[in-house]
């Protein structure tokens, strides 16, 4: 009669304490990074899902409706004070849109009632700020309007382009601005290593159209520098913080001017509102999201004061 053999049972593979240790760790980790980062994954989802458009102007008014909530004015409302009268109509002709009499003085248009005795393009309280001479349209002598220059970024006292800095009070970001001359990928990678950059072809801080900043909010372990996170904490901005940029030109004197925020998104880089036009001093402020990662775009619209 034959019989089989048995085959001897093996163990199983015992895990040692060191691992059991190792993996224990590694789990708590991962736990407790997702604990520490459900705000931000909350906002991720939230933002996603309420991708709305910065410029919409829902009552049809002439005012953008982020524009309406910096006035106090209604966005379902083309009249807010029934005075017959469309609330942007009201803004271009400086009078109150939530009452009688003018527009109150702290959002007076700075383009009403303004002097230009040289005809250069700046009006001649700014041309004393920046140190310009109101009756001399080319202060340096370069051939270039004091305005045509101020309006692309370039110094009207002197050669080349203003020092520019960036100061977001809420998050104590303080930061110089690089003035990137080029869209290509490893150009703008160099500029990202000195600050955070005005991207090329935008507008000018403080100047008509969409100024387009953007800087790191991480970035390769290895890559060290004071700007590789500079914009980590832009989703903890809040609707109304200010954003400030200085001119500083050649001859000592500065320029500042104030945008305060009014919407923020979370979107594709290929999104083309990013780079929407506007024919008023507009600024979009631009990271990645989420932290360690490059798949999408948080962005902060801002109007100029």
């Amino acid at each position: 009669m034959l019989t089989l053999k048995q085959t001897p049972s093996l163990p199983l593979p015992q895990m040692s304490k060191v691992t059991f240790a190792i993996f224990c760790s590694l789990f708590t980790g991962l736990i407790a990074t997702f604990i520490m980062n459900w705000p931000m994954v909350r906002a991720y989802v939230e933002s996603s899902e309420r991708v709305e458009s910065f410029m919409s102007d829902s009552d049809h008014d002439g005012l953008s409706d982020p524009e309406e909530r910096l006035y106090g004015t209604n966005t379902y409302l083309q009249d807010s004070d029934a005075d017959g009268t469309r609330d942007g109509d009201e803004i271009l002709r400086n009078q109150n849109p939530l009452g009688s009499g003018s527009l109150p003085a702290e959002f007076a248009l700075k383009n009403i009632k303004i002097s230009d005795q040289d005809s250069d393009g700046l009006s001649d309280a700014l041309e004393k700020i920046i140190g310009t001479e109101s009756d001399n349209a080319d202060s340096d002598g370069d051939t270039f309007p004091d305005g045509l220059e101020v309006e692309n970024g370039f110094d009207p006292t002197g050669e080349g382009r203003p020092t520019l800095t960036i100061s977001i009070p809420s998050l104590k970001i303080h930061a110089p601005v690089v003035w990137s001359e080029s869209d290509d990928v490893k150009h703008i990678e160099q500029d990202l290593k000195k600050g955070v950059i005005h991207y090329p072809g935008t507008a000018t801080p403080g100047e008509r159209g969409n100024s387009f900043i953007t800087g790191h909010s991480s970035d390769y372990v290895w890559q060290q520098g004071p700007y590789t996170d500079i914009f980590k904490n832009l989703p903890d901005l809040e609707r109304g913080d200010a954003v400030e940029f200085t001119h500083t030109y050649q001859n000592k004197k500065k320029r500042t001017v104030r945008y305060l925020l009014t919407e923020s998104m979370v979107v594709y880089p290929d999104d083309p509102r990013l780079f929407i036009t506007s024919d008023k001093p507009i600024l979009t402020l631009v990271t990645c999201y989420p932290i360690g990662s490059n798949a999408q775009r948080i962005a902060w619209r801002g109007i100029a004061e």
